[in-house]
C-alpha cells in the first residue's frame, strides 16, 4: 500500500483551510491592530506605537513654537506555537465523498480562527479596569458606566474603534432593553455581515462572542475595548503536514498557528462583570417574559 497522501486530497485540503480561514477569520482579531505576515518563524515581533501630542502656544512673536515631543516607541510581541491535528483514517479517505474532505478542511480552519480570537481575548481581558462584581446580570445601566469609565481614557471617540463583547447569555439579556434592540437606537449601518449578533450603540460596537473568560458558573467577564491599542499578530502555516502513522492506519494531518497579542498603551480596555445566569430582566426592571 502506498504511504503517499493522495494528491488531490492533499491540493483540495490545503485550498479549502485557505478559503475557510478566509472566509470564516476571527471576528475579535479583525478589530484589534494586526499583522498576518512575517510571523511563522519568529519568536517575538516589534511593532511601532505613535505617542500623544498636544498642542502648544507661541511664546511670543518670532519665538520657536515648542515641539509637541509626542515621542514614539516599541512594542515586543511574544509569539506561541499552536497546532490543529486531527487523524483520517486510511480506509476512511479512500471512501470519503469530497464534502466530508471538506469537512475535515473545515475543523482545522476553524480551530486555528478561534485560537487567534483566543489570543486577543486573553490579553483584554488582563485590564485591572472593571465595573461590576458579578451579582448581577448584563444590563444597560452597566453598559452606560463602562462607556462613561471608557470616555475618560482621551482616545478617539469617533472613528469607530471601541468594540464590546458579550457572551451569549449576556447577549440575550441585552435584547430585552429596547435602547440596545431597536433600529431606532442602533441603526442599520453595521460593519459586519452576521448583523443579527453586532450592534453599533452608544459609540460602541457590540458582539456576541462565545470565547469570553468565565472566572466562575455565576461569573462571565464582558469586555470593553479601544481596537487600535491593542496589537495581535497571527499566520497560519503554509501547506499542512500530512504523515502516514503505520501504527494507527491513519493519516495525521496538522495546521499550525504562530500567533500573540499585547495593550500596547494602557488603559484601553474595561471588564464588564456580570453573572451570566441572572434572570433576564427588561426596559422597567422587571423580569422578562
Amino acid at each position: 500500500m502506498s504511504h503517499q497522501a493522495p494528491v488531490l486530497f492533499t491540493e483540495k485540503y490545503e485550498a479549502r483551510v485557505e478559503h475557510t480561514f478566509q472566509r470564516k477569520k476571527s471576528k475579535v482579531f479583525a478589530t484589534v491592530r494586526n499583522r498576518t505576515e512575517g510571523v511563522i518563524g519568529a519568536e517575538s515581533l516589534t511593532m511601532y506605537v505613535a505617542g500623544k501630542g498636544r498642542t502648544t502656544k507661541r511664546p511670543s512673536r518670532h519665538a520657536d513654537i515648542p515641539p509637541m515631543n509626542a515621542g514614539r516607541s516599541k512594542i515586543k510581541l511574544t509569539t506561541e506555537d499552536d497546532f490543529a491535528s486531527d487523524y483520517i483514517d486510511d480506509e476512511d479517505l479512500d471512501k470519503m465523498l469530497a464534502d466530508d474532505r471538506d469537512v475535515v478542511a473545515d475543523q482545522g480552519a476553524f480551530a486555528i480562527a478561534r485560537a487567534l480570537d483566543d489570543y486577543v481575548v486573553e490579553e483584554i481581558n488582563g485590564t485591572d479596569q472593571y465595573v461590576g462584581d458579578w451579582s448581577e446580570g448584563m444590563s444597560v445601566d452597566l453598559a452606560l458606566q463602562a462607556t462613561t469609565n471608557a470616555a475618560l481614557y482621551e482616545w478617539p471617540d469617533d472613528e469607530g474603534g471601541w468594540y464590546g463583547l458579550l457572551g451569549p447569555n449576556a447577549w440575550n439579556q441585552m435584547l430585552t432593553y429596547k435602547q440596545f434592540a431597536s433600529g431606532e437606537y442602533v441603526g442599520d449601518a453595521l460593519p459586519y455581515l452576521n448583523k443579527a449578533y453586532v450592534r453599533s450603540w452608544n459609540g460602541v460596537t457590540w458582539m456576541r462572542h462565545t470565547g469570553l473568560v468565565s472566572p466562575d458558573t455565576d461569573q462571565e467577564n464582558g469586555l470593553l475595548y479601544y481596537g487600535p491599542a491593542i496589537a495581535a499578530v497571527g499566520q497560519r502555516s503554509g501547506k499542512p503536514d500530512i504523515w502516514w502513522d503505520g501504527k494507527k492506519q491513519a493519516w495525521l494531518v496538522t495546521q499550525r498557528l504562530r500567533a500573540g497579542a499585547k495593550r500596547h498603551v494602557e488603559p484601553c480596555a474595561i471588564q464588564l462583570r456580570y453573572n451570566p445566569n441572572a434572570p433576564f430582566y427588561g426596559v422597567n426592571n422587571t423580569p422578562a417574559t
